[in-house]
């Protein structure tokens, strides 16, 4: 078969699995939705509130995986789940700040809570330079 998708496989390190899960998270169900809030548009609320019930529960399942007490690592790596938690963190709040006001953009737009949401992709980019320094099977 020529034209066979290219699997990708689940990374063998804990921390590249729990970015691997966050990117599966935000680019499956989360990436539209927020772009769609952002438009000034109101998703439906009980399908939205629904993605982001699941949404919220992988969310902890990976901080509940990476937390200290349950995966102990080197300084370098320490950084870089800080980093992976702090990311998670303030995608949840933002979003529980959206789903708090009912989607409602006008109630949104003002708030720093959801501004915050246009920095993850910085933060995930400085995130993937920490994980090829430390030779990460997953970036």
């Amino acid at each position: 078969m020529i034209f066979r998708r290219k699997k990708t496989e689940k990374p063998k390190s804990q921390l590249g699995l729990a970015l691997f899960n966050y990117d599966k998270i935000y680019n499956s169900k989360l990436k539209s939705l927020i772009r769609l809030i952002d438009s000034g548009k109101n998703p439906g609320k009980k399908k939205t509130d629904k993605i982001l019930d699941d949404a919220f529960i992988e969310m902890n399942r990976i901080l509940n995986d990476i937390s200290k007490t349950n995966f102990k690592t080197d300084y370098r790596s320490d950084k870089i789940r800080d980093n992976i938690i702090n990311i998670i963190n303030t995608l949840k709040d933002s979003l529980g700040y959206a789903k708090s006001m009912d989607y409602d953009y006008s109630k949104i737009e003002g708030s720093p809570v959801f501004k915050e949401i246009d920095s993850l992709p910085l933060i995930r980019e400085n995130i993937r330079k920490k994980m090829q320094d430390i030779e990460s099977d997953y970036t």
